[in-house]
């Protein structure tokens, strides 16, 4: 666990924000900065990691120890701006329906003109707490989840690179891709 952190804490100094890595998914229409110290999953440990999951994530980026991870995943379910905030309140009546958590951040926020919601939570399990954060927004009118998940342990190492990343969320055109719609 000791050498898990200590790689952590490497691959977090050396993934300062400078260092983040632009990525575009959804043919262009989602751009992020991925801090270097996340590698990109493949299809096949994508498959491994979410089974027989109906929904799995398109794209999964890991830490080098596969601890903590940041997921996409744009859902069919239909879903416009306007029904971001009750879809975040469904979301969080779900998360304490399955599992006892800490609330943290509950909000809604504009990130280059486009309204996501914002969960960011901790959960007391055996054998080791965990951190996790959920953002979400429409994106062709379907929902597009980012979730990271991480032991509560190495939240600390990774927190200013997950701020870098949430800031860095854009989607590309979105007033004329909803008018699209």
């Amino acid at each position: 666990m000791k050498i898990k952190l200590l790689w952590l804490l490497l691959f977090s100094l050396l993934g300062s924000p400078g260092w983040a890595k632009p990525v575009s998914l959804y043919d262009g229409q989602l751009t992020v900065e991925v801090p270097a110290l996340f590698q990109s999953a493949s299809t096949e440990v994508i498959a491994t990691m979410f089974g027989q999951a109906a929904t799995k994530p398109q794209a999964v980026f890991l830490t080098v120890d596969s601890e903590t991870r940041i997921s996409f995943t744009l859902l069919q379910s239909p879903l416009t701006v306007e029904q971001l905030a009750a879809t975040k309140d469904v979301l969080i009546e779900q998360l304490e329906s399955q599992m006892p958590l800490k609330l943290l951040t509950d909000e809604m926020m504009d990130l280059h003109g486009q309204p996501w919601f914002h969960l960011d939570y901790e959960i007391q399990s055996e054998p080791e707490a965990k951190h996790d954060t959920i953002l979400g927004t429409s994106l062709n009118g379907r929902l597009l989840f980012v979730a990271v998940s991480s032991p509560e342990n190495g939240y600390e190492l990774i927190k200013d690179d997950l701020a870098s990343l949430i800031q860095s969320l854009t989607v590309v055109n979105p007033r004329s891709r909803e008018a699209a719609l």
